[in-house]
């Protein structure tokens, strides 16, 4: 019995994380489209003689910007939470009140590399990674 109420709950986390995926994508369908009007400035810095140090076999997103600590620490509030898990930033402000483990789970790494309490919680399952990656906006350096 108990294994079956932990199998329909997984099933109807499994299902709102679907839901809130899909309801999320207009929004980052919105954000490739500001990206692409960045792409040719961006081009024109990358070819530019100051860059030109740039290697070809460097890869330069668009889409994504790079962070410090520094700057995601100044992301702690519900409307306002970035967190890094694994050298990726992500922008949570919108999925704080949608987490099906509740809204504390997600306030507690706001600000902060939240990798370990992503894996310790998540591991390797491959569906919340899915969804995660919806709210990627950059990557950690240091």
């Amino acid at each position: 019995m108990n294994k079956q109420k932990i199998s329909i709950a997984v099933i109807i986390a499994l299902v709102a994380l679907l839901i809130v995926a899909i309801s999320l994508k207009p929004k980052n369908e919105n954000l490739n489209s500001t990206s692409e009007q960045a792409t040719s400035t961006d081009t024109a810095k990358i070819n530019s003689p100051a860059t030109s140090s740039v290697s070809n076999s460097t890869k330069v997103t668009v889409d994504s910007r790079n962070f410090t600590l520094a700057e995601v620490s100044k992301h702690t509030t519900d409307t306002d939470c970035y967190s890094t898990i694994d050298g990726v930033v992500y922008d949570l402000s919108a999925w704080v009140y949608q987490h099906p483990g509740g809204d504390r789970n997600i306030l507690k790494i706001c600000g902060i590399d939240g990798s370990g309490a992503f894996n310790n919680k998540h591991g390797n399952n491959q569906n919340v990674k899915n969804v995660l990656a919806g709210f990627e906006i950059g990557v950690l350096i240091k």
